[in-house]
């Protein structure tokens, strides 16, 4: 099941994001945007806040793998912090 975020309309996108949707690499599609969406920190913002992501929060969490809280990707893939 693909995420109900992610937009396919002339390159994929991520609406889970404020202000325009957020452009999503191949990479990020592949291990994030379809079957473990669920995963997605950007998805599971949204379903526990209600709001959409900042930009640059979804830059550091989706894009870079970078775990709220961190400062450097978790090299064992996300991770909360603590």
């Amino acid at each position: 099941m693909t995420c109900p975020l992610l937009r396919r309309v002339h390159g994929a996108r991520c609406r889970g994001v404020a202000g325009p949707a957020a452009p999503v690499g191949p990479d990020v599609q592949r291990s994030l945007c379809h079957a473990d969406f669920f995963l997605c920190p950007a998805y599971r913002f949204l379903r526990a806040t209600g709001r959409s992501v900042h930009p640059a929060d979804f830059e550091a969490w989706v894009v870079r793998g970078i775990s709220p809280g961190r400062l450097e990707p978790d090299p064992e893939g996300l991770e909360p912090a603590g």
